[in-house]
Formats: C-alpha cells, sequence, structure tokens
C-alpha cells in the first residue's frame, strides 16, 4: 500500500521507507503474519532508528502511524505524521500523502 500510494501519485525514486522497528514482529509461530510491534520493541529498536536517520541529514520525515510518531517523538524528532494504512487507514493515508507530496512540490 505504501509503496503503491508513493509510486501512483507520480513520486519519484528519491524516497526511503523505514520502519519505527527494524525488525519484523510477527505472530508466534506464524512467521508470515504482521503485527504492531510492542513498546518493549520499539524501545530496544530506538538506537539502530536513530543510527539510521543519521544516514539522512537533510532527510523530510513523514511519521506513518501513531506508534512511529511516537516513537521519533521520544528521540526529540519532529515527523510530520499520515494515517497508517492497516485497519482500513489506506483511503486516508492515501489523501494525506498526495497532500503532503504536493504541498512539498509547491513550498
Amino acid at each position: 500500500m505504501v509503496w503503491n500510494t508513493m509510486l501512483g501519485l507520480g513520486h519519484s525514486h528519491d524516497f526511503v521507507l523505514w520502519n519505527a522497528f527494524a525488525w519484523h514482529p510477527h505472530h508466534p509461530l506464524s512467521p508470515l503474519t504482521n503485527r504492531t510491534p510492542t513498546d518493549a520493541e520499539l524501545e530496544s529498536g530506538k538506537e539502530t532508528l536513530r543510527a539510521f536517520l543519521a544516514l539522512f541529514p537533510q532527510g523530510h520525515l513523514v511519521a506513518i502511524g501513531r506508534k512511529s510518531q511516537a516513537t521519533l517523538a521520544s528521540l526529540g524528532i519532529n515527523a510530520h505524521p499520515v494515517r497508517h494504512p492497516a485497519n482500513g487507514g489506506g483511503r486516508l493515508f492515501h489523501q494525506q500523502m498526495r497532500d503532503l507530496l504536493a504541498a512539498s512540490a509547491n513550498p
């Protein structure tokens, strides 16, 4: 959904996507599932996230979902929040990303 939105809106490939928690949280005994990372998992991944963000010092950050926004805020990092596309949030995510990309293209 996220990749399709970015590319479908005509955005070039000059963006990077990264999760607030770098590893794949899944349900026990079901590695092909997805689940929201726990607060403890997000906490354990903060240094990895900080190191990754340091690779893009001029980057413009968008927090996809509240967990992402809260994790970045806990690191003292401001990011523009948008709705996470999971659980029925796809339409609003697409609209918010469209509006955000249009605004950044026309500052």
